[in-house]
């Protein structure tokens, strides 16, 4: 079963997360302090990237500590945090360090001796159970060790929600107060489980919300994700409509991803080829997600025992997994009341499942959606035992998904623009943090007006949906054609939208601004292709 925790050597990508990282450790030594929180779903590789952060941090007046949090006794905890800390002092003064507690005091007992004295003193707290003691004078720790070595601390918290897992009254309360008063100390914490954290920070640790900076990790965009492939695949010849197929099959995930480069590369050293065909890609899909053994299969039939989720919340995660996205929607497919529908999404909500946007549910990982939709549904609901004939049954359906995805991919932009319009039916979105109704269209026309630009025109009884669309970078002159059409058109226009796949020039939004006009740029255009359940269109630079 694949984890979170699994570290490879070779690190790609997050580049700006890293330099985020590097910027904030700089500040810190010039005595600025920014606390950062990351957050994303699971297997989007936050490990993966602190160890990275860890690997590249050789500044002996920055001291790294690094502490996955578990379930565990409270005093193993901290005998690990105490022991952590030394062996990474003893580090950057390139001493010997042993996994060894008493030798790490030992040694450190000449750098540190006020930081051993309290570490001594917090063992005396352990015996005698006072553990809320004990755990303000290890937080407190760090700032000991300014005093006496000069150096500033980093200590990251991996999985910070499972502090409340080590039987403490009030973990996250004590943990306020102390870094309410260092100064010296840089916090990062990450969590898979987005819900807590956002919990968390904004109801425990309210009074340091805004001294969290929060980075939310999520899937590679489309050229890293290309880039991705193109570098695990080297010698290999994989065509772009199956690149593209990969890379929204997996959202981006760079564990997905992996896995799938790796079954490529193996199979097509079986069948000794460098050219990965349709064919191989079929079979390692069905190799990783539907075979019992399969690295992915085993992962999600796992999740599903681990978080205990019972069948009448499978139910709602097949029939959102079929198409159906909205409240209303859950209910009538699965003939059961409103407030039934409700807590059932509301659960998967809380398990980071599920998210929802506006009047929409749909899930957080595609790689999960996939194998409930593909592989799990279709296993409940076959009629034949055989798994070798069901095995042939997924190839056939993946070659047929494939195919679909490649007709669709060539269709022209404004084509796929249109259609979705037609999808609308008064529901409400969430873009850039602020939500709109999509309106039920009578009809919807659109006008090339060159290679790379249209009009999109979507009727609402008397009034109308104005839209200008372009692949290419807005400019000034684009925005003065669209105002100057609906002017002249002497149309009642409700709403204006710009869909600008490659950008906006930057006073070409200022005008747009001024006239009323709504930007929707790539990442706000597939928000909207993803939540009806329409495959994202993909741009590389």
């Amino acid at each position: 079963m694949p984890e979170e925790k699994i570290i490879t050597k070779e690190f790609f990508g997050r580049t700006e997360v890293l330099s985020l990282l590097d910027k904030r450790v700089l500040a810190l030594k010039d005595g600025f302090r920014q606390n950062i929180a990351i957050t994303g779903q699971r297997l989007a590789g936050k490990t993966h990237l602190l160890h990275n952060f860890l690997d590249r941090l050789k500044d002996p007046s920055v001291l790294p500590i690094y502490i996955e949090a578990i379930g565990e006794p409270f005093e193993t905890f901290a005998v690990r945090f105490m022991g952590t800390l030394l062996y990474a002092f003893l580090k950057i003064k390139k001493e010997e360090a042993r996994e060894d507690f008493e030798y790490l005091i030992e040694a450190s007992r000449k750098y540190l001796p006020q930081t051993v004295k309290t570490m001594l003193e917090i063992k005396c707290h352990l015996s005698k159970r006072d553990f809320n003691k004990a755990y303000f004078d290890i937080l407190n720790l760090t700032s000991i060790v300014k005093k006496e070595a000069g150096v500033r601390c980093v200590v990251i918290f991996d999985e910070f929600q499972n502090l409340s897992l080590l039987g403490l009254k009030e973990p996250f309360k004590y943990f306020g107060k102390v870094i309410m008063i260092q100064k010296d100390t840089m916090y990062i914490i990450s969590s898979s489980d987005k819900s807590a954290i956002k919990r968390i920070l904004s109801e425990e640790l309210s009074l340091l919300f805004g001294n969290f900076e929060i980075v939310e990790l999520k899937g590679f965009d489309f050229n890293s994700s290309k880039e991705f492939l193109d570098k695990k695949l080297i010698t290999f010849t994989l065509n772009n409509d199956l690149k593209s197929f990969l890379i929204t099959l997996t959202d981006g995930n760079p564990f997905y991803m992996d896995l799938l480069c790796s079954k490529l590369r193996e199979l097509a050293i079986i069948s000794s080829t460098n050219n990965l065909t349709t064919d191989l890609t079929v079979n390692a899909i069905e190799d990783l997600f539907f075979n019992p053994k399969g690295t992915a299969n085993q992962y999600f039939s796992n999740l599903i025992n681990n978080i205990g989720l019972n069948t009448a919340t499978i139910d709602v995660l097949v029939t959102i997994a079929k198409g159906v996205h909205t409240l209303k929607g859950v209910k009538e497919a699965l003939k059961i009341t409103l407030t039934d529908a409700s807590g059932r999404l509301k659960k998967l909500i809380e398990l980071n499942i599920i998210l929802k946007n506006g009047s929409f549910y749909f899930f957080a990982d595609k790689g999960f959606l996939f194998w409930i939709k593909e592989v799990y549904n279709r296993k409940q609901t076959s009629l034949i035992s055989s798994a070798i004939i069901r095995s042939e049954q997924f190839k056939s359906n993946m070659h047929s998904y494939i195919d679909k995805f490649v007709f669709e991919l060539r269709k022209d932009f404004t084509q796929r623009v249109s259609e979705l319009f037609t999808k609308f039916n008064d529901e409400i979105v969430e873009a850039d943090t602020k939500k709109h109704r999509l309106p039920k269209f009578k009809k919807v026309d659109f006008i090339k007006l060159n290679k790379s630009s249209s009009l999109l025109l979507a009727y609402k009884q008397n009034k109308l949906w104005a839209c200008f669309l372009k692949e290419g970078t807005m400019l000034e002159d684009d925005i003065r054609f669209f105002v100057g059409y609906i002017k002249q058109s002497k149309l009642m226009i409700a709403n204006k939208i710009l869909i600008a796949m490659d950008g906006i020039d930057i006073n070409a939004a200022l005008i747009a601004k001024e006239n009323k006009i709504w930007i929707w740029n790539l990442k706000n255009l597939n928000i909207v292709m993803d939540v009806y359940n329409q495959d994202k269109i993909i741009r590389y630079r």
